[in-house]
Protein backbone atom coordinates (compact mmCIF):
# COMPACT_ATOMS: atom_id res chain seq x y z
CA UNK A 1 0.00 0.00 0.00
CA UNK A 2 2.79 2.44 1.12
CA UNK A 3 4.41 1.56 -2.27
CA UNK A 4 0.94 2.51 -4.23
CA UNK A 5 0.98 5.66 -2.53
CA UNK A 6 4.48 6.43 -3.24
CA UNK A 7 3.94 5.85 -6.70
CA UNK A 8 1.03 7.86 -7.45
CA UNK A 9 2.77 10.66 -5.41
CA UNK A 10 6.01 10.68 -7.97
CA UNK A 11 3.94 9.64 -11.22
CA UNK A 12 2.27 13.18 -9.68
CA UNK A 13 5.10 15.36 -9.10
CA UNK A 14 6.57 13.98 -12.54
CA UNK A 15 3.74 14.83 -14.55
CA UNK A 16 3.74 18.31 -12.71
CA UNK A 17 6.99 18.84 -13.32
CA UNK A 18 6.94 17.99 -17.06
CA UNK A 19 3.97 20.26 -17.59
CA UNK A 20 5.98 22.57 -15.90
CA UNK A 21 9.00 22.47 -18.56
CA UNK A 22 7.12 21.86 -21.41
CA UNK A 23 4.41 24.11 -21.17
CA UNK A 24 4.57 27.89 -22.40
CA UNK A 25 6.14 30.23 -19.32
CA UNK A 26 5.48 33.79 -19.87
CA UNK A 27 6.70 36.92 -18.17
CA UNK A 28 5.69 40.40 -18.64
CA UNK A 29 7.10 43.47 -17.73
CA UNK A 30 6.20 47.30 -17.66
CA UNK A 31 9.46 48.29 -16.63
CA UNK A 32 9.82 51.35 -19.68
CA UNK A 33 13.56 51.20 -18.83
CA UNK A 34 13.53 47.88 -20.54
CA UNK A 35 12.72 50.08 -23.36
CA UNK A 36 16.32 50.98 -23.31
CA UNK A 37 17.66 47.74 -24.59
CA UNK A 38 15.43 47.99 -27.33
CA UNK A 39 16.76 51.52 -28.54
CA UNK A 40 20.10 50.18 -27.61
CA UNK A 41 20.13 47.53 -30.24
CA UNK A 42 18.23 49.43 -32.21
CA UNK A 43 18.62 52.80 -33.14
CA UNK A 44 15.97 53.62 -35.49
CA UNK A 45 13.18 53.36 -32.44
CA UNK A 46 12.60 56.23 -30.64
CA UNK A 47 13.88 56.37 -27.39
CA UNK A 48 11.53 58.12 -24.67
CA UNK A 49 13.69 60.92 -24.43
CA UNK A 50 12.61 61.93 -28.30
CA UNK A 51 8.94 60.56 -27.91
CA UNK A 52 8.32 64.71 -27.52
CA UNK A 53 5.24 66.17 -24.61
CA UNK A 54 3.81 62.68 -24.63
CA UNK A 55 0.61 63.02 -22.06
CA UNK A 56 1.11 59.23 -21.17
CA UNK A 57 3.40 56.17 -22.07
CA UNK A 58 2.66 52.86 -22.21
CA UNK A 59 4.99 50.23 -21.94
CA UNK A 60 5.12 46.00 -22.21
CA UNK A 61 7.51 43.30 -22.03
CA UNK A 62 6.23 40.11 -23.18
CA UNK A 63 8.57 37.18 -23.04
CA UNK A 64 7.67 33.71 -24.03
CA UNK A 65 9.53 30.45 -23.29
CA UNK A 66 9.09 27.20 -24.35
CA UNK A 67 11.43 24.69 -23.96
CA UNK A 68 14.46 26.33 -25.69
CA UNK A 69 12.48 28.56 -27.76
CA UNK A 70 12.21 32.11 -26.26
CA UNK A 71 10.37 34.92 -27.69
CA UNK A 72 10.26 39.12 -26.61
CA UNK A 73 8.16 41.56 -27.55
CA UNK A 74 8.25 44.39 -26.44
CA UNK A 75 5.10 47.58 -26.90
CA UNK A 76 5.75 51.49 -26.53
CA UNK A 77 2.66 53.56 -26.74
CA UNK A 78 2.47 57.18 -26.38
CA UNK A 79 -0.34 59.54 -25.93
CA UNK A 80 -0.20 62.86 -26.85
CA UNK A 81 -3.08 65.52 -25.87
CA UNK A 82 -2.40 68.20 -27.91
CA UNK A 83 -2.62 68.15 -31.18
CA UNK A 84 0.33 70.09 -32.34
CA UNK A 85 2.43 67.41 -30.35
CA UNK A 86 1.21 64.47 -32.25
CA UNK A 87 1.44 65.92 -35.69
CA UNK A 88 4.82 66.83 -35.19
CA UNK A 89 5.96 63.56 -33.56
CA UNK A 90 4.08 61.80 -36.65
CA UNK A 91 5.55 64.04 -38.78
CA UNK A 92 8.86 62.64 -37.68
CA UNK A 93 7.92 59.09 -38.04
CA UNK A 94 6.90 59.51 -41.55
CA UNK A 95 9.31 61.02 -42.74
CA UNK A 96 12.54 59.81 -40.98
CA UNK A 97 11.81 55.85 -40.80
CA UNK A 98 11.92 53.40 -44.16
CA UNK A 99 8.65 51.07 -44.43
CA UNK A 100 8.05 47.91 -45.65
CA UNK A 101 5.25 46.98 -48.66
CA UNK A 102 5.10 43.48 -48.27
CA UNK A 103 6.89 39.80 -46.93
CA UNK A 104 6.71 36.74 -48.19
CA UNK A 105 5.67 34.10 -45.97
CA UNK A 106 5.72 30.59 -46.16
CA UNK A 107 5.72 29.43 -49.27
CA UNK A 108 6.97 32.42 -50.53
CA UNK A 109 3.28 33.87 -50.51
CA UNK A 110 3.02 37.53 -50.38
CA UNK A 111 1.56 39.68 -47.82
CA UNK A 112 0.96 43.62 -46.92
CA UNK A 113 3.17 44.52 -44.28
CA UNK A 114 0.45 47.02 -43.36
CA UNK A 115 -2.90 47.02 -41.63
CA UNK A 116 -5.58 48.17 -39.12
CA UNK A 117 -6.16 47.14 -35.76
CA UNK A 118 -7.04 48.31 -32.84
CA UNK A 119 -8.04 52.54 -34.04
CA UNK A 120 -4.37 52.24 -35.41
CA UNK A 121 -2.83 52.22 -38.93
CA UNK A 122 0.18 49.97 -38.43
CA UNK A 123 3.61 49.55 -41.20
CA UNK A 124 6.17 47.52 -40.66
CA UNK A 125 9.15 49.00 -41.06
CA UNK A 126 11.91 47.93 -43.86
CA UNK A 127 13.82 44.30 -43.22
CA UNK A 128 16.67 45.62 -45.28
CA UNK A 129 17.30 49.67 -43.95
CA UNK A 130 17.28 48.39 -40.30
CA UNK A 131 18.68 45.12 -41.00
CA UNK A 132 15.48 43.25 -39.96
CA UNK A 133 15.14 39.62 -40.78
CA UNK A 134 11.00 38.49 -41.48
CA UNK A 135 9.94 37.22 -39.12
CA UNK A 136 12.61 36.34 -36.39
CA UNK A 137 12.98 40.11 -36.14
CA UNK A 138 10.31 42.58 -37.09
CA UNK A 139 9.25 46.13 -36.23
CA UNK A 140 5.85 47.75 -36.48
CA UNK A 141 4.75 51.17 -36.82
CA UNK A 142 1.19 52.15 -35.44
CA UNK A 143 -0.40 55.75 -35.53
CA UNK A 144 -3.42 56.39 -34.17
CA UNK A 145 -5.23 59.53 -35.34
CA UNK A 146 -8.36 59.30 -33.75
CA UNK A 147 -6.59 59.20 -30.72
CA UNK A 148 -3.34 61.18 -30.85
CA UNK A 149 -1.24 58.07 -30.16
CA UNK A 150 1.67 56.52 -31.85
CA UNK A 151 2.93 52.81 -31.07
CA UNK A 152 6.06 50.82 -31.30
CA UNK A 153 6.18 47.37 -31.72
CA UNK A 154 9.75 45.32 -31.52
CA UNK A 155 9.47 41.66 -31.85
CA UNK A 156 12.50 38.79 -31.70
CA UNK A 157 12.37 35.07 -31.96
CA UNK A 158 15.21 33.40 -33.54
CA UNK A 159 13.18 30.34 -33.88
CA UNK A 160 9.63 31.53 -35.73
CA UNK A 161 9.45 30.12 -38.66
CA UNK A 162 6.61 31.80 -40.37
CA UNK A 163 3.32 33.73 -39.06
CA UNK A 164 0.41 32.08 -39.92
CA UNK A 165 -2.18 34.01 -38.70
CA UNK A 166 -3.31 38.11 -39.69
CA UNK A 167 -0.86 39.99 -38.03
CA UNK A 168 -3.43 41.40 -35.57
CA UNK A 169 -3.66 38.67 -33.90
CA UNK A 170 0.26 37.92 -33.74
CA UNK A 171 0.35 41.76 -32.22
CA UNK A 172 -2.51 40.11 -29.48
CA UNK A 173 -0.97 36.33 -28.97
CA UNK A 174 2.49 36.92 -29.36
CA UNK A 175 3.08 40.50 -28.72
CA UNK A 176 0.84 40.90 -25.62
CA UNK A 177 -1.25 43.76 -27.37
CA UNK A 178 -4.14 44.98 -25.38
CA UNK A 179 -7.23 45.60 -27.40
CA UNK A 180 -8.18 49.64 -25.99
CA UNK A 181 -11.74 49.45 -27.73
Amino acid sequence: MKKSIFAILLVIILLLTACYFLGTRETVSHNILEWDYVTETNDYLPSVSNMGSYEDLEFKHLHKDILTFKSDAYILIASYDKEETFNYQKQRLTEGLVFQDVVKDYGDKERMASFEFDGFSFQMLSLEEYELSYPERISFVGISEEKNKLAFIYFEDAELDYIDEEFSNFLIEECGWELTE
